[in-house]
């Protein structure tokens, strides 16, 4: 694992380089950078709410995520790496659906709660 490989690298190997979103990054003249392309995707993603679609296609080619993350990191991991997704597409849901799933969660453990207890 080469100190100089960054996460620009790795989306560049794993994602389709003639996407929009490449296209989009490699084009802005303040990304010069691999530090800062991988920034510019990452706030291109939260922006678009894209991040666990890309994540997931990323995680999914194992070969090249074994190259650039050693053996513990999370996207070498199926069922860590899934969960990290879920949780992004949690985020990337409005804010009204966040806070009625989180109040489904509450009743749901509350209901548990008094089953158990009662």
């Amino acid at each position: 694992m080469p100190g100089a490989r960054r996460y620009w690298g790795y989306l560049c190997d794993c994602l389709d380089k003639d996407s929009a979103i490449f296209k989009t990054i490699q084009n802005q003249p303040q990304n010069k950078t691999p530090i800062g392309k991988g920034r510019a995707f990452v706030r291109y993603n939260l922006k678009t709410k894209t991040l666990a679609e890309h994540v997931q296609v990323a995680c999914r080619n194992a070969k090249i995520t074994r190259q650039y993350y050693h053996k513990d990191a999370v996207l070498r991991h199926q069922s860590y790496s899934s969960q990290l997704v879920d949780i992004l597409c949690v985020e990337a849901l409005p804010h009204a659906v966040r806070m009625h799933l989180a109040h489904m969660h509450h009743c749901a453990t509350l209901c548990h709660t008094v089953h158990v207890c009662g």
